[in-house]
């Protein structure tokens, strides 16, 4: 279960342009596992004694797929945007916010599937198991879409402090853009080569004329998306779309089992259907995050909130 995650950090890192030290990391996905300790508390025991405070004479089945539409949607993203807030001074934007979500999903779901591997004599082994793991493609998305809106939020709420110090009368400048360095780097040494005729420890030389860079006959495809999904720009919608992601997951298994049972549908034909179900769901919910990936790329850093950020101080550090 843990495979996942270091995919998504390697991910982050290299794809996104998010360096991610080991001990921040860990903690978003530590923060994840915890998360999912208030909403068990939720879906077993507050949940449960609502419903039967209204409706005493339910069945236990039906009682168990209330849970699973209506209160694990709500009651686990809730536990999951509590995790991620908990870590707003690390998140400066929606890109911030998107990688930390994603990890705290998925590490929601590793001790979600730890507690469905404990349960698996209870019921059907290899129902729970194609749940469990189908889920985790799922939690990480949704939260991510939680994390997004709320990194939006705080990074306009650092930009309002902009704001208040215009109103002062503080004059700052946009940021000026640096003109880009390019050097030479020996590949094997790690040696920057900055003169002609310098010969690098792995024995490397550049020549009188300069280096030749090979430049490809054609252009460079840039790989797009199937579909290009926009990031929720309000904590409220992206909470509700994280739970209507969540409650349409469980909505749709939940309709397949009462179906199942209804026709009579033999256990082999179940489960092979069931696997059949997982699978087209959760290749929808990779289209969707690629789609997701792709904003986030294009998203604003909050570089630019930074370096206004350090300008006000100093600003004001020699007004006062």
């Amino acid at each position: 279960f843990s495979i996942p995650v270091m995919g998504w950090w390697s991910h982050s890192t290299k794809r996104i342009g998010l360096p991610t030290r080991r001990r921040d990391a860990e903690g978003w996905l530590m923060a994840g596992i915890f998360s999912a300790l208030p909403a068990l508390f939720i879906n077993s025991w507050i949940f449960p004694e609502i419903v039967l405070l209204f409706s005493p004479n339910i069945t236990l089945t039906g009682l168990e797929r209330l849970v699973a539409v209506i209160s694990a949607p709500v009651g686990e993203e809730l536990c999951k945007a509590g995790a991620i807030w908990f870590f707003a001074s690390k998140i400066k934007s929606p890109k911030h916010g998107f990688q930390i979500g994603f990890t705290v999903g998925l590490g929601f779901a590793i001790l979600e599937n730890l507690m469905y591997i404990g349960v698996l004599t209870f019921g059907n082994p290899l129902t729970m198991l194609i749940r469990g793991i189908g889920s985790i493609p799922g939690h990480a998305v949704w939260t991510g879409l939680t994390g997004a809106a709320i990194g939006w939020a705080l990074m306009r709420g650092r930009a309002i402090e902009l704001q208040k110090a215009a109103e002062l009368g503080l004059k700052i400048q946009p940021p000026e853009e640096k003109d880009a360095q390019w050097k030479l780097v020996d590949k094997k040494s790690g040696e920057v080569i900055e003169t002609p005729g310098q010969i690098s420890g792995s024995g490397v030389e550049v020549g009188a004329s300069g280096v030749e860079i090979w430049v490809p006959s054609a252009p460079i495809i840039q790989k797009e998306p199937w579909i290009k999904v926009p990031l929720p720009e309000n904590i409220g919608l992206g909470l509700c779309l994280a739970m209507m992601g969540h409650a349409s997951w469980n909505g749709i298994l939940t309709i397949f089992e009462i179906f199942a049972e209804n026709s009579g549908m033999s256990d082999l034909s179940f489960v092979v259907l069931y696997l059949i179900l997982t699978v087209m769901m959760i290749a929808a919910v990779l289209i969707i995050g690629t789609g997701l990936l792709h904003s986030v790329r294009a998203a604003p850093d909050g570089s630019e909130v930074d370096e206004y950020q350090a300008q006000l101080a100093e600003m004001t550090q020699q007004r006062f």
